[in-house]
C-alpha cells in the first residue's frame, strides 16, 4: 500500500513541477493519466452518487484541454495503453483494466472518448474498476453546408472534451456496476 501510494503522490509531484516551472500544462499527455487503488468500501446503493461526487471534480477530470474530437480513437488507444501500464506498474489488475476499457468504449454510440483515469474500488460486494472518461459530440453532428467554386463540401471543426463519464465494472464478471454522466 505504501509503494502504491508513493507512486502515486510521486506522478502527481512530477506534474506539479512541470507546471509550476512553467513548462507544461497539467495533464496534457497520455503518461499523466491517473491509476490508484481507492481503499474505502461504497455502498452499492450510492456507487451512482458516489462516482459523480468522488470523481467528477478530479484534476485530471478537468486537465487534457488540448484534447478534441480529432484523432479521438488515436488517443483512446494511446491512453488506454499508459492506463494499463500504470496499472501493471503499479501491481494493479492490468489485464481486467484492459477489459474494461474495451468494454467502456463499445458503450461509445456515436460519441468520441479519452479514457484520463482508473481507480481500483470495492462497491459493494463487487471489485471494481472506475474508469474516468471525457467526451463529446463529434462535430459532423454540427456540420454547416459550404458551397465552393468546386462544389459543395460540410465544414467541420474539433470539438474539445468538455462533458465527462464515470464507468464502473465488475473487474471479475465484467458486468456493469453503476455509471454516471453530465449531460
Amino acid at each position: 500500500m505504501h509503494l502504491r501510494l508513493f507512486l502515486i503522490v510521486a506522478a502527481l509531484v512530477g506534474v506539479a513541477v512541470r507546471v509550476l516551472a512553467g513548462t507544461e500544462e497539467p495533464f496534457s499527455k497520455p503518461a499523466d493519466v491517473v491509476v490508484a487503488r481507492l481503499e474505502k468500501r461504497v455502498p452499492i446503493k450510492n456507487a451512482s452518487a458516489f462516482l459523480w461526487n468522488e470523481f467528477s471534480q478530479r484534476p485530471e477530470m478537468l486537465g487534457f484541454r488540448s484534447y478534441s474530437t480529432d484523432d479521438w480513437a488515436q488517443n483512446y488507444d494511446a491512453f488506454s495503453t499508459e492506463l494499463v501500464r500504470k496499472a501493471k506498474a503499479s501491481g494493479l489488475e492490468a489485464e481486467s483494466l484492459s477489459g474494461v476499457l474495451k468494454l467502456v468504449l463499445s458503450t461509445r454510440e456515436d460519441l468520441a472518448y479519452l479514457p484520463v483515469g482508473a481507480y481500483r474500488v470495492g462497491i459493494g460486494d463487487h471489485e471494481c474498476w472506475i474508469v474516468l472518461i471525457k467526451w463529446e459530440i463529434p462535430p459532423r453532428h454540427f456540420s454547416k453546408p459550404k458551397i465552393t467554386k468546386d462544389g459543395f463540401r460540410l465544414e467541420t471543426h474539433a470539438n474539445g472534451l468538455g462533458h465527462v463519464r464515470m464507468f464502473a465494472y465488475d473487474m471479475n464478471t465484467m458486468h456493469s456496476v453503476a455509471f454516471n454522466t453530465c449531460m
